[in-house]
């Protein structure tokens, strides 16, 4: 005679297998396979920005994870780009920053918080690429990761660098003119001080002072 508990452990086992109407199998599978479909929706979206992205271990700076853009951008393939680090990949100048911003957040675990730097990628050919990145600090189960997001700022750059170039000359063009006026100035006030010499009427004489102050204060701005 069959017991209750038995019947019971039966209908479990069904439930595992796939036999039942109502079994674990049927009622989870079509699930995963949404979950399967998003995550591939997801990476292909990664994929397909023009940002380089990069999931990094934290504290070893060991890359978990890059998308395709990154790969593109510094000249590596997927799978040696996981066998590489942070350091590998930013220029040695702009580093140190980059280890203080991680750490600090790393330390007070401020999964929250995203800091914004500008800093130089080092391309596989040492090729050198100027880049706003943001890093944050993510968490999956006990390990912690940055996520660090670049965006080519290249023609920003030259943009930035050409405008004060403009600008540096022009600052020099004013100081040159500046200083041919003061000259001109100061040649104007020898030429009323000369004339004075052959005026004799007191009237003249303070007429031509006056002009000479006059020339003198302006040359003075």
């Amino acid at each position: 005679m069959r017991s209750d508990s038995d019947d019971n452990w039966d209908s479990i086992r069904e439930k595992i297998i796939g036999l039942g109407e109502q079994s674990i199998r049927k009622s989870y599978y079509p699930e995963l396979q949404q979950r399967l479909s998003e995550l591939e929706r997801f990476r292909a979206l990664l994929d397909e920005t023009n940002e380089a992205i990069f999931l990094c271990e934290v504290p070893s700076g060991r890359f978990a994870d890059v998308n395709k853009s990154a790969c593109q951008q510094l000249g590596y393939s997927s799978s040696q780009m996981l066998g590489m680090r942070v350091d590998d990949i930013i220029a040695p100048d702009k580093m140190e920053e980059m280890r203080t911003i991680i750490f600090s957040l790393f330390d007070g675990k401020h999964l929250q918080n995203r800091k914004t730097i500008e800093t130089v990628l080092m391309g596989g050919d040492s090729s050198q690429t100027n880049v706003e990145m943001s890093i944050s600090l993510v968490r999956f189960g006990d390990a912690f990761y940055t996520v660090m997001v670049a965006h080519d700022i290249t023609e920003r750059k030259i943009f930035e660098d050409a405008l004060k170039s403009s600008l540096q000359e022009k600052e020099v063009l004013i100081k040159e003119i500046h200083h041919r006026v003061k000259n001109n100035m100061q040649i104007n006030s020898s030429l009323l001080n000369l004339q004075k010499q052959y005026v004799n009427d007191e009237e003249a004489v303070n007429v031509l002072k006056e002009s000479q102050n006059r020339v003198k204060s302006m040359a003075m701005i």
